[in-house]
Order: C-alpha cells, then structure tokens, then sequence
C-alpha cells in the first residue's frame, strides 16, 4: 500500500484511503481493501481504489467523526492547498523557523505559510463550550451562595421562633447535642423536598442543553448525585450555625421569654 501510494500521480491508477467511518456507513462493515468506488451522478464509473482505512478522526474535537475520502494530492485535480502536521522537537519557536526556512527552500516564490499550533487549534475549536462552561459554574456558584444564605436566614428565623420550646426541652433534660440534631432536621427535611422538586425537573432541562455537551450524557447519573451531595453539603453548612445557637441558650432565659 505505502509503494502505491508513493508513486500515485496523475497518469496512474487512482486509488485511495477511506476512515473506519467511511467504510462502516458506506460498505456494510465489508473488508474495504480492493473494492472500487466513484463519485459524481448515478452511474458513474467506479474507477478508484481503495487501498487503506485510516483510523477515524474529528475535524472538531467535540464532533462525531464524519466519512472521509482521502486521495493522493497528484491525483486531486480540484486540491488548492496543503495542509501539513509537523511532531516538533524543541522550542515551538525553532520549529516554525525551520518549517518557513524549509518551504522557502524547495519553492522560493511562495510566501511564507501560516503556521498554527495544534493547542491553539483545539482551543479555538472549543471555546464556545468552554466560555458556556465557565459561566455555569459562575451561576451555580452563586445560586449555591444564595442557598446558603436562605437556608441560614430561614432557620435562624425558625430558632429565634422556637426559642421557648427549645428552653423547655434543655430544661427537662435534652443536651445541646440533641438540640443541635433537632434544628438540622429541619435543614434535611428542606434538602428531601428539594431534591424531590429538582432532580426531575434538571432532568427534564437536560435535554436542552445535551447538544452542548461532548463525552458525558446530559442525564448522567453520577453528576446529578454529586450535584445533590453539594448542595446537601452546603446547606449542612448553612444549617450549622442556627444549630449551634440553638444549643447554646440558656433555658431560663428562654422560659422567660414570650
């Protein structure tokens, strides 16, 4: 295969490589290795073929990868440019000096050709997701600091109410630690009813989002229960503090109080 395609050129046999993609959708899975195909209207002549299949890949990272055709540049009557990958070895700068020295070298009437790092191309190729990612960690870091801050404001509010009945029950014999317990109920109770809102419903807003993402299934089980396990965890936090105070008043005091 490598000697056929080495000396492809214009007047020899056309030939070509297709990708695994190619060859399941278009052959039926079949050895594509010798079999011949065309391109252009119904009945056109099958006169390439196939020599190789190369391993799929993407033309942008966070796509499918798509059916690909790929022909000896002497024999591509419509190809206008060329696109090479170099394995650099050293500094990137050196190697962009010795690419543009190079291609000076074999044909001096061409300019200069751009040289672009395969980093930056996958950067630029996901950018967008990656500017869409960013800015749904920045709200779900807010929305977890506002559910902190209304799970605090609700039980402290719900402390200061049930400041008498927790004085009773430190007077006939409940510890702090079960005081404590008694308001972080309420935080579980809260998490119970939420989770049992808002799991479904995160279900049913994934699916609009899902052609955002790549490499994970929107509905994915793990990420909803380390979602859930966060915000238990924050509103735990939250809770703490109401809970400690509750543990502390003095039960004279309380039962003094209207």
């Amino acid at each position: 295969m490598p000697i056929e395609l080495k000396f492809a050129n214009p007047h020899s046999a056309k030939v070509a490589i297709v990708n695994e993609t190619f060859a399941r959708r278009y052959l039926g899975g079949r050895n594509p290795i010798g079999l011949r195909i065309g391109f252009g209207p119904s009945g056109a002549p099958r006169d390439t073929e196939i020599v190789g299949v190369a391993r799929d890949s993407r033309s942008e990272v966070d796509q499918e990868p798509l059916p690909f055709v790929f022909f000896p540049y002497l024999q591509d009557a419509r190809l206008r440019e060329l696109t090479f990958y170099v394995r650099r070895v050293g500094a990137t700068e050196t190697a962009v000096r010795d690419v543009r020295a190079l291609v000076s070298r074999v044909e001096p009437a061409l300019p200069p050709p751009d040289v672009e790092r395969l980093r930056s191309q996958i950067d630029d190729s996901t950018s967008r997701r990656r500017l869409v990612g960013t800015l749904a960690m920045a709200f779900a870091g807010v929305a977890a600091f506002l559910a902190c801050i209304g799970i605090y404001g609700v039980l402290a509010y719900s402390v200061t109410q049930r400041t008498r009945e927790i004085g009773v029950r430190m007077a006939v014999g409940a510890t702090a630690a079960s005081v404590r317990r008694l308001v972080l109920a309420d935080v579980v109770r809260f998490l119970v009813a939420g989770a049992a809102a808002g799991v479904p419903l995160a279900f049913a807003v994934a699916r609009l989002i899902a052609s955002l993402l790549f490499g994970v299934r929107a509905a994915d089980p793990g990420a909803f229960a380390a979602a859930t396990a966060a915000v238990a965890a924050v509103a735990l936090v939250a809770g703490y503090l109401p809970a400690r105070r509750a543990a502390r008043i003095d039960p004279m005091r309380a039962l003094r109080e209207e």
